[in-house]
């Protein structure tokens, strides 16, 4: 889902009882892939862990679990076909936990969010028969499975599994050995957990940046907006999208982290390069996306070029946008292609856990 971390505080916050649904394992073709979540109240369902007959059966169990005050976690696998009438015909194991709506912030929620927030990489280890966990980082670890001989078997699993986020949820046996579950089983989840996801900050709210924006609306990423026409934002913005009226961009660029994504498409191809510059000398971004031809973009290098800016710097910048291949010129079209970032952000962060700033060549 978009952020199960900040759903699951407000839910807990708020004081409303819930149930985290999480695909556990997968075997064979399956809708979603392990590690997918949806939190279930008795109202809503934020998430999805793959639509269907599926995520419907998983909302009425976990509705009656809490209709029967359920306090224990529950593991169950469903064949998609015979018992689902799925085609995918795989089967699908999913972890239940009921989390209960007593405004109290779980230690281990606590600890995961600020791990999160300063950057560090962890994962999130579940008993899947008593719901205990502990999250575990390069650094250390904090909290119980049970047993001091279990936490130490399942930090170093853990740990092995920091190299590979890309590779999701993983249900063991705690030896080491994945499995599909089973509900007598006594089995451990183990969920790697990187930053919020990708920190795109967004330059201009035309048409373009509107469509990009309803594009990556509910998506792992979080989005600063910025434009100085305040009559050009909508109304409402996605949850994950913070909008900024500003005259003066440079201020957000100085305030991005180190690894940010930029996309610049403003009203103004002046104000486009000043937002350029600005970005290029402060150089560690992970990306640097500029709407255009490949016209303005040498327009763009002669002019950085005779202010000083190094020749592999300007090859970082990404002009004309997009996935190739994709070259509609419809705002929607154009967006779609912009979302090209998702991939480099994916490949990014499954090939080092978090993300640095590389170089990239147009």
């Amino acid at each position: 889902m978009t952020d199960w971390i900040k759903n699951l505080a407000a839910l807990v916050e708020s004081g409303t009882q819930g149930v985290v649904v999480t695909v556990a394992a997968v075997d064979g073709s399956t809708p979603r892939e392990a590690g997918a979540k949806m939190i279930v109240t008795a109202v809503d369902a934020r998430g999805s862990i793959g639509g269907g007959h599926l995520e419907y059966k998983t909302i009425e169990e976990a509705r009656r679990m809490m209709a029967e005050g359920a306090d224990v976690p529950m593991l169950r696998t469903y064949p998609l076909g015979p018992e689902l009438g799925q085609c995918c015909g795989g089967l699908t194991s999913v972890l239940f936990e009921p989390m209960a709506g007593h405004g109290s912030m779980p230690e281990w929620l606590d600890r995961l969010s600020g791990r999160r927030a300063a950057g560090a990489v962890s994962v999130l280890a579940t008993c899947a028969r008593s719901g205990r966990k502990m999250v575990v980082g390069k650094d250390g670890a904090e909290g119980t499975l049970g047993d001091a001989a279990t936490d130490a078997r399942l930090r170093k699993l853990a740990r092995r599994s920091l190299t590979t986020l890309s590779a999701g949820a993983t249900l063991t046996d705690g030896e080491g050995a994945a499995a599909l579950g089973h509900e007598e089983s006594g089995l451990f989840l183990l969920e790697p957990v990187a930053s919020a996801g990708l920190v795109l900050y967004l330059f201009g709210a035309g048409h373009v940046g509107k469509a990009l924006v309803s594009v990556l609306a509910g998506l792992p990423c979080d989005i600063t907006w910025i434009d100085s026409r305040a009559d050009q934002f909508p109304g409402q913005v996605p949850d994950n999208v913070r909008a900024e009226i500003s005259e003066a961009p440079e201020g957000a660029v100085e305030r991005a982290p180190a690894g940010a994504y930029f996309l610049v498409m403003t009203h103004s191809h002046q104000l486009d390069y000043e937002i350029c510059e600005i970005i290029l000398r402060r150089g560690d971004f992970a990306y640097l996306g500029l709407i255009g031809s490949r016209t303005k973009r040498k327009r763009f290098e002669q002019r950085l070029s005779r202010k000083g800016v190094a020749p592999e710097t300007l090859a970082r910048v990404t002009c004309p946008i997009g996935i190739e291949g994709l070259s509609g010129k419809h705002p929607r079209e154009i967006a779609i292609a912009a979302a090209e970032i998702l991939q480099i952000h994916g490949a990014t962060v499954g090939a080092a856990g978090r993300m640095p700033a590389p170089a990239r060549s147009a």
